[in-house]
């Protein structure tokens, strides 16, 4: 078992080497509208990932770990049993009470803290099904995997090599800035890389049997000029950089530019009863 130190390498990757006390949780909550815009641009490509995790049924229970403003949130709650919705932030989940309540859901309860101290058993009980996607919960697998009682899924984009799109914070700044004001001028650590192959080959040798297929989301956005463009292409926030790079990849039209935006979501789904977890204590391995 751990032929490679891969606890190791996962403190490297994208989430792992972010501060983890509540300070820093806390600044999500900054962009919380933001994120809330970038959902409602999203909403089929999130129903697409739902619809793509079979272990949920209406005899599910499943946690929706660090569920931000709720992007997965709704789609779960009509697929499973019963939902809880868990992040720091107050303003995120504000957002989730909203939208469910909207939706008319009632199989809904919610949950806050920081992942990173809070433990199943002790503040909450374990989920059948725990499902997340872009959170701190991918920065320790083996926790997160501590959260349900039958299956686990992680979503995460799957950025090909090729792929030359800039994004916010890439090449160090905000995107690793802590509550202490701190900055990491280093490249971004590539989610792929450090991401999806750290902790599939990590829940493999522990013992369990990760699977992996994809969710593709194709979007064409049309606009008169590349700043506009930029605004739809990247609601989150866009830069200088993003700019120059819709007016060079952009198809010039009649009307003005298009872009067709590809977006793929690596979905890999894992047993937790399958982890080998005496012999990861036996190691001396923590979680």
């Amino acid at each position: 078992m751990f032929w490679l130190d891969w606890r190791e390498l996962e403190k490297h990757n994208d989430w792992g080497v972010r501060d983890k006390d509540d300070a820093t949780a806390a600044m999500w909550n900054d962009g919380a509208d933001m994120w809330e815009a970038r959902s409602r641009q999203e909403l089929k490509f999130a129903q697409d990932q739902v619809n793509a995790l079979d272990h949920i049924t209406k005899d599910t229970t499943v946690l929706d770990v660090c569920c931000g403003t709720g992007p997965l949130t709704i789609s779960l709650c009509q697929k499973a049993k019963h939902v809880t919705a868990f992040d720091f932030n107050e303003k995120m989940l504000d957002y989730v009470r909203q939208k469910t309540k909207d939706a008319g859901l009632e199989n809904v309860d919610f949950l806050q803290g920081n992942f990173n101290t809070i433990t199943a058993g002790v503040d909450f009980s374990p989920a059948d099904v725990v499902v997340t996607r872009h959170s701190p919960a991918q920065g320790n697998i083996l926790k997160f995997s501590t959260f349900a009682s039958k299956y686990c899924y992680s979503l995460a984009l799957a950025v090909p090599a090729k792929d030359s799109i800039p994004l916010p914070g890439r090449k160090g700044g905000r995107w690793l800035k802590s509550s202490n004001e701190n900055e990491n001028t280093q490249v971004r650590p590539d989610g792929r890389k450090y991401g999806l192959n750290i902790t599939f080959n990590l829940l493999y040798e522990a013992g369990a049997n990760p699977e992996i297929h994809y969710v593709t989301d194709r979007k064409t956005f049309t606009a008169q000029s590349p700043d506009e463009l930029a605004k739809l292409v990247f609601p989150a926030g866009h830069n200088l950089e993003m700019i120059e790079y819709l007016s060079i990849h952009a198809a010039k039209t009649e009307s003005g530019l298009c872009y067709e935006r590809i977006q793929t979501m690596a979905v890999m789904g894992w047993d937790p009863r399958e982890i080998q977890w005496d012999e990861l204590k036996k190691l001396g391995i923590e979680w």
